[in-house]
Order: C-alpha cells, then sequence, then structure tokens
C-alpha cells in the first residue's frame, strides 16, 4: 500500500510553477517565430509603402503579442490545477489532525 507524503505533492506542485512559467515564456518564441516568418513571407510576396523590415517587426510583435497571451491563459489553467492540489493538501492536513485528537482522546 502507498504511504500518503505530502512533499510528493509539493514537489509536484513547484514543477507545476516552473511549467506555468515556462508556459509564458515558450509560446511568446513560438508566436515570435510564426511572427517572423509570416513578416518574411508577406515582405516577399505584397508590395506594400511600409519597408519590409517595418512589416517583419509588426508581425513579430503581434506574434509575440498573441504567444504571451495564450501562455498567460496556460500558465493560469496550471496555476489553478497547482492551488487545487495544494488545497486538497490543506484539507488533508486539517482533516488528519481533527481524526488524530479524536483517537487520542478517546
Amino acid at each position: 500500500m502507498v504511504e500518503y507524503d505530502a512533499s510528493v505533492i509539493t514537489q509536484y506542485v513547484t514543477r507545476l510553477k516552473f511549467k506555468a512559467n515556462w508556459a509564458i515564456l515558450s509560446h511568446s518564441i513560438v508566436g515570435f517565430i510564426i511572427g517572423l516568418l509570416v513578416g518574411v513571407l508577406f515582405a516577399r510576396n505584397l508590395s506594400v509603402a511600409l519597408s519590409d523590415l517595418t512589416l517583419i517587426v509588426i508581425f513579430m510583435t503581434i506574434g509575440i503579442l498573441i504567444g504571451y497571451l495564450r501562455g498567460r491563459e496556460a500558465a493560469f489553467k496550471i496555476q489553478i490545477q497547482a492551488q487545487q492540489i495544494l488545497c486538497q493538501v490543506a484539507i488533508e492536513q486539517n482533516t488528519r489532525d481533527r481524526s488524530n485528537s479524536k483517537i487520542t482522546a478517546a
């Protein structure tokens, strides 16, 4: 039988928090790359009044912004999961404390 160990759960929550921070950065990097590629494609295929570099920078900025916002959403979901786990640990600790006091009082 597996014994309850709160330290394993807190280690998992720590990894979730790291994963949440990494989600924002990784989504922003992917947004940057996609924005760069789209900007280069538009700059090569369209003749517009803006310079090629300006068009690329505009698309990169839009890509980073979209990636950052999507990363924040992903990070928020991960942070909610971590908070739920921490609440379950707190509930278990509070319940265990009460059940142990009843046993010793009897």
